[in-house]
C-alpha cells in the first residue's frame, strides 16, 4: 500500500513518470491467503468491489465518497466531465485513492477510462493527441503503433489513471464497413492481432492495465450496440480463425482484462449475448482460451442491455456468467438509483439468491490485479 501512496504523490509533484510503475512489480498474493481475506469480508464489500461507476464532478463530491467509504466501489470510471486540467485531474484520482485506502480494508481503486486515439473515443481532451487506429496501422508500422501505445501510458500514468480500455481488439469486416470501423487496426487478424500485443505489452510496461474489447468480437457487423442488439451469425471455427487471433496474441503477452461485447452469437448462444453468457464467457473464454484475468461488462446502460433487460437483472446475470466488474456510466439514464441495484445485489448475496462462489471468484480475480498493478497487499489486521 505505501508503494500507491508513494505514486500518488509523485504523480501530483510531477516527477517523472517513468518512476511510476510501480504497482506492475508487486507481489502476487498467496492464493489461499487470498482466499481466506475474501471469506472475511462482507457482502457490502464483496459487492462494492464488483461496480464501475461514472460520477460527476472534477472535485471529489460527497457522492464519490458515499460510494467509496460506505459501498467499497471498485472502481471509478473517468470521462471529459471529471477533467478540466492534467494537474485537477491527477488532484482528483489521488484523492478518490487516498478516500479508498483509508476504508476497512484499504483496497485501492481501478481508475478506468476510454482512451483510444482519435476523436471518437477519447473523451479525456488532455495530453497527446493521435489519429485514429486504422490511420496509425495503415500508415506506419509496429514502431508507430509502440510510440502510441506509450505515449498514451505516459499520460495516463501522469493523471492517475491505472486501466485503459483499449486496445480495440477487433478484426474489420472484409469489406471495411464494420460498425468499429477506423477504430479498429484492419481487417487483417494477423496485423490486428500484432497491434493488440503491442499495445497490450506497452501498457505493462508502464503499469497500465490494458483491456482488450470487444470478445468475442465487434469486427462482424455494421450495427451499433449503444442502439441495438447487433447479431452476429458466425460459428465458432470461423471466430476462431479470425477474431480470437488478437486475444491468443495478448493473452501471451500478459493480458489482464477484457471487455464484452453487447452482441448475441447465436451460433454460440441463441439466449443471451455475450455479455451475460455462460456459454460464453465460463465455457469458451475462461475454461477453453484458458483465459484468468478480468472481464468487464461493456456500458450495461447501452441500448442493446437496456431494452432487453432490467439493470438488476443484466447484473446478476453478468456476475453469474463469469463478469467480475460490473459498468454503469450513466447512471441519470436508469429508472431505479444506482444505488438500490447495488443494494439489491448485497440482499441476493446474503439470502443465496446470487451464486456467492461467483462472487468470491469475480472479488479474487479483481483483488489479485490489483495486487500486481496497484501493490494492493493483505494486512495482517484485515
Amino acid at each position: 500500500m505505501r508503494k500507491l501512496v508513494t505514486g500518488l504523490l509523485l504523480f501530483l509533484t510531477g516527477m517523472t513518470l517513468e518512476t511510476c510503475t510501480y504497482g506492475h512489480s508487486a507481489m502476487v498474493p498467496d492464493e489461499t491467503a487470498l482466499r481466506e481475506y475474501i471469506a472475511r469480508m462482507t457482502p457490502e464489500e464483496k459487492i462494492g468491489q464488483l461496480f464501475m461507476l461514472c460520477l460527476s464532478g472534477e472535485e471529489i463530491t460527497d457522492e464519490m465518497r458515499i460510494w467509496i467509504g460506505e459501498r467499497y466501489i471498485g472502481g471509478l470510471a473517468i470521462f471529459g466531465k471529471n477533467a478540466a486540467s492534467s494537474k485537477q485531474l491527477a488532484k482528483l484520482t489521488a484523492d478518490m485513492q487516498e478516500t479508498a485506502l483509508k476504508t476497512r480494508l484499504g483496497i485501492p481503486l481501478f481508475i478506468a477510462t476510454d482512451h483510444e486515439p482519435g476523436d471518437k473515443f477519447m473523451p479525456i481532451k488532455l495530453g497527446k493527441t493521435f489519429p485514429p487506429a486504422l490511420t496509425l496501422a495503415s500508415k506506419g508500422g509496429p514502431q508507430v503503433i509502440r510510440d502510441m501505445a506509450e505515449a498514451m501510458a505516459k499520460d495516463l500514468a501522469g493523471w492517475g489513471i491505472n486501466m485503459n480500455f483499449y486496445p480495440v481488439a477487433d478484426v474489420d469486416r472484409t469489406d471495411g464497413k464494420g460498425f468499429m470501423g477506423d477504430r479498429t487496426f484492419g481487417t487483417d487478424p494477423e496485423k490486428v492481432a500484432e497491434y493488440t500485443a503491442i499495445v497490450v505489452d506497452m501498457f505493462n510496461a508502464y503499469g497500465i492495465i490494458p483491456v482488450a474489447k470487444h470478445f468475442p468480437g465487434h469486427g462482424g457487423t455494421t450495427k451499433d450496440s449503444h442502439k441495438t442488439m447487433p447479431i452476429i451469425k458466425k460459428s465458432l471455427a470461423a471466430l476462431k480463425a479470425k477474431d480470437f487471433i488478437p486475444y491468443y496474441k495478448a493473452m501471451e503477452k500478459g493480458l489482464p482484462a477484457v471487455m464484452m461485447a453487447h452482441i448475441l452469437y447465436p451460433m454460440l448462444d441463441a439466449n443471451h449475448p455475450a455479455t451475460l453468457s455462460k456459454i460464453i464467457i465460463r465455457n469458451l473464454l475462461r475454461n477453453d482460451m484458458g483465459f484468468d484475468g478480468i472481464v468487464i461488462t461493456d456500458e450495461l446502460l447501452m441500448d442493446a442491455i437496456k431494452k432487453n433487460y432490467s439493470i438488476p437483472e443484466a447484473c446478476r446475470l453478468a456476475i453469474e456468467a463469469g463478469a467480475d466488474i460490473l459498468l454503469i456510466t450513466r447512471p441519470y439514464l436508469m429508472k431505479i438509483p444506482v444505488e438500490k441495484v447495488y443494494q439489491s445485489m448485497v440482499g441476493d448475496l446474503k439470502k443465496g439468491l446470487l451464486n456467492s462462489t461467483m462472487v468470491d471468484d469475480a472479488v479474487y480475480r479483481i483483488l489479485k490485479t490489483k495486487a500486481i498493478y496497484l501493490g494492493f497487499q493483505i494486512n495482517a489486521g484485515q
